[in-house]
């Protein structure tokens, strides 16, 4: 949820349709038949002005040609006050406005074409005697492609002469759903008490204005004895309610205003997140006061780390969006609750391929929390997806992104316990469409085999006061700041190998390209 939890596709200025009697006309006006359309046409060409001041008549039935389909004809063209020329198209019925859009997209194109006029001079109305059919998909298009186009509903007599015109608001539309970032774990001794708490924990969610959450049961599976509660109902929002989600990021501006914060859209979450959660767990005082459980805030990666720590998810319940199981699988719903497409700032994981604009464009963004932190990472990841929009514009990519951040602690597991687990890793790999040619882009850590620091509180000293500031750091969740520098000063971040071959060594001839990745001459599979 960013921001406002509804967006309308442009201003709103006028009356809604949506709200008043013309949104429901139909073709005809009380006993008289709606006249033709090209009756109306002919009386609208010639009171031009309710529609806007200043519009000239320049023809009426404008001929488009076309070499490559049908020929098409504008109904009106008009010119306004400040020269740009207005295309007119005309519907009187819901069946004729559903052609409306693929006419615009016809007519834009083939009159540039004809007319060798930039887009930026060109307008489109779209007016109607209804817009049942039409308000939806019409707000939709506006909101997508780049023209300018206006509408509006006209009320006429039984003569076709224009009584009215009015400019109509488009479609309001509810925010894309979008799980929260935090989360809320509440974990009993038995499944017995997990059972019971449910309906409560399910009616305060819903009273406190959730109109769509994630509640994932999760069992404790593994061998730590220290794990006292290991029945889990897990809690992720989703949607709430427009007015709430209104009330909560005014309060959220104003606060990170006065506290002299950014008030940047990722802190304006965060603290609506925060404050709507509040809401709930201060409305269920008494289970806390009654009931023997745990209650946890979590996170994506918070829950990565429980699942990848012995709990497993048992059921996954889905109210609101994302209630279908055929349109998203509990695999890809676990996956969004773990953040792997852009809320983890950990990890990330992504398949992608820049022929599909949309979705290449996500990829790029969606990286951009796991790789904070790591400048060199987030060269080479951008250099990676602009080498692969070149050189692999229909190809495929497989994107994976492991960005702990806690240089100190990933070394001493690596080089004590022996465990690479918390060893940060880039892998980056694109397959052409014809599966002939693969490229990889793999980052880790490279010891430059000279700077042996004598101990972990003089490595540290370099970066902070030493051990027991790192860890408060660490507790503010801020000793991610401090891995960059320990990079620099110890040099041991060589991160990025290119190959195009097998994957690469660090005996391979390296060069180093300006601002970008570390790479190894060009071979093949």
């Amino acid at each position: 949820m960013h921001g406002k939890s509804r967006i309308a596709t442009r201003c709103l200025r006028g009356k809604n349709p949506a709200a008043n009697s013309s949104q429901r006309r139909t073709i005809a006006i009380g006993t008289t038949t709606m006249p033709k359309e090209n009756v109306i046409r002919d009386k609208l060409a010639q009171t031009l002005e309710k529609l806007e001041p200043g519009l000239t008549l320049v023809e009426v039935n404008h001929k488009l040609p076309n070499d490559v389909g049908a020929k098409g004809f504008i109904d009106i063209l008009a010119r306004d006050r400040l020269g740009n020329l207005v295309i007119i198209e005309l519907k009187r019925s819901d069946q004729a406005a559903r052609q409306a859009l693929f006419e615009i997209l016809k007519y834009m194109p083939l009159f540039r074409q004809q007319h060798g006029l930039p887009a930026h001079r060109i307008r489109c109305f779209i007016v109607s005697t209804t817009w049942h059919e039409l308000l939806v998909p019409f707000s939709e298009f506006r909101r997508l492609c780049e023209t300018q186009t206006e509408r509006f509903y006209i009320d006429v007599d039984a003569a076709g002469n224009v009584k009215s015109a009015e400019w109509v608001t488009d479609h309001i539309e509810e925010a894309a759903p979008q799980a929260f970032r935090v989360h809320v774990a509440y974990l009993y001794a038995s499944a017995d008490e997990r059972t019971k708490a449910l309906l409560m924990l399910r009616e305060a969610y819903t009273t406190a204005g959730a109109e769509g959450y994630l509640l994932l049961q999760l069992d404790y599976k593994g061998d730590d004895r220290r794990v006292i509660y290991p029945f889990g109902a897990y809690f992720v929002p989703n949607r709430i309610k427009g007015e709430l989600a209104d009330r909560l990021t005014t309060e959220a501006i104003a606060e990170l205003a006065e506290a002299g914060e950014d008030q940047d859209a990722a802190s304006i979450r965060e603290s609506v997140e925060h404050s709507f959660l509040a809401i709930v767990q201060e409305s269920i005082g008494d289970h806390f006061r009654t009931t023997d459980l745990e209650s946890l805030i979590r996170s994506p990666e918070g829950f990565t780390a429980m699942t990848e720590g012995g709990w497993s998810v048992i059921s996954i319940e889905r109210i609101g969006p994302f209630a279908s199981a055929l349109v998203m699988p509990d695999a890809e719903v676990i996956g969004l609750v773990k953040g792997h497409s852009g809320d983890n700032t950990v990890r990330y994981g992504r398949l992608g391929s820049p022929k599909h604009k949309l979705d290449w464009a996500q990829v790029r963004s969606g990286a951009k929390n796991s790789l904070r932190g790591n400048a060199s990472w987030e060269a080479g990841f951008a250099w990676f997806l602009d080498h692969v929009e070149k050189q692999f514009p229909d190809g495929t990519a497989f994107l994976q992104v492991y960005n702990p951040l806690m240089l100190p602690e990933s070394l001493y597991r690596f080089a004590v316990q022996e465990d690479p687990e918390y060893v940060p890793q880039l892998a980056l790999m694109v397959v052409s469409a014809d599966g002939l040619r693969r490229e990889g882009l793999v980052g880790t850590i490279v010891w430059d085999g000279k700077i042996i620091p004598k101990s972990v509180d003089e490595a540290l000293a370099r970066i902070c006061d030493g051990v027991h500031e790192y860890y408060m750091h660490k507790t503010m969740g801020i000793a991610w700041e401090l891995d960059a520098e320990l990079m620099r000063r110890d040099q041991r971040g060589h991160p990025h190998f290119l190959g195009t071959g097998e994957w690469v060594a660090p005996s391979n001839p390296w060069y180093r390209r300006e601002g970008g990745p570390i790479q190894s001459p060009i071979c093949h599979f």
